[in-house]
């Protein structure tokens, strides 16, 4: 994967320590950036992450993305079996966009009016998020397949 030198940060604030990969999905990242701006911010003489209102959001985040990557495990073991596996990968698809996209919809509501800026990278993450929630089937197609082929309910489309 291309590397890319993270974008220059703002005045005051100081230069991203690490590398960005250019297209990186990674399930960790934005509660990774989140908690680290929840860390460093102070308000009132005091981190905004030791509000709750922040901390439970971004620890139900991470629960999400963690029970999704659970479900593509499960869905590519059966598949390496060589069993049917449609309704887990479908399940998975599902669960890892929707976790995906409320992850980084998080860690902009987390940075406040910083989520948009440009430094921080938490706005390109939820523009990037809707890619794999969107893509290549939808959400409401993936809900129609459970609900036939694994709940027995009739076709509605």
């Amino acid at each position: 994967m291309k590397k890319t030198r993270a974008r220059e940060a703002a005045p005051g604030r100081r230069e991203a320590d690490e590398m960005l990969p250019e297209y990186d999905f990674s399930r960790a990242r934005p509660n990774k950036y989140a908690a680290r701006y929840a860390k460093e911010r102070v308000v009132f003489g005091r981190p905004i992450g030791k509000n709750q209102a922040i901390q439970h959001p971004l620890a139900k985040c991470w629960m999400e993305l963690e029970a999704a990557n659970l479900m593509v495990f499960k869905a590519a073991s059966l598949y390496d079996a060589g069993k049917p596996c449609g309704a887990e990968a479908n399940a998975a698809k599902y669960l890892a966009g929707e976790a995906g996209f409320r992850a980084c919809e998080t860690a902009v509501m987390a940075h406040g009016g910083m989520g948009y800026a440009k430094e921080y990278h938490v706005e390109r993450f939820l523009r990037e998020a809707l890619i794999p929630r969107i893509t290549p089937v939808s959400p409401e197609l993936i809900l129609c397949f459970v609900a036939e082929k694994v709940l027995g309910l009739p076709k509605s489309y």
